[in-house]
């Protein structure tokens, strides 16, 4: 879901199957990713390691959220998937996206 979410406008270009386009309209959409999320996380506490399967749930959203392009659907909707995951999804977005934000400069080759 959170895989179609980022690819959203890209799909609607290329009218590839979308997840996504399925909600009738923003709202729909950040209700049921935010939905789907919620309860995944509350799934997990019914698991044994719960911990671990909750760090994975964050931890995709977080994957998902650094991948949210500037303008699109998935930036108007990642701060409430974040919200509503705290605290644990915030820091690995937030590492994520620093780690897009270098990764190109880090890649640079250097002046001799």
């Amino acid at each position: 879901m959170l895989d179609s979410l980022v690819d959203y406008e890209r799909d609607v270009i290329s009218g590839d199957f979308s997840f996504i386009s399925r909600y009738p309209d923003r709202g729909s959409a950040r209700r049921g990713i935010v939905d789907s999320a919620t309860n995944s996380l509350a799934a997990t506490r019914r698991l044994p390691h719960s911990h671990t399967h909750m760090m994975i749930v964050c931890g995709v959203a977080g994957y998902y959220a650094a991948a949210a392009a500037p303008g699109s659907l998935a930036s108007g909707i990642v701060p409430a998937l974040l919200r509503a995951l705290r605290p644990a999804a915030t820091p690995i977005a937030l590492a994520l996206r620093a780690q897009r934000a270098i990764g190109p400069l880090r890649d640079r080759p250097r002046a001799a």
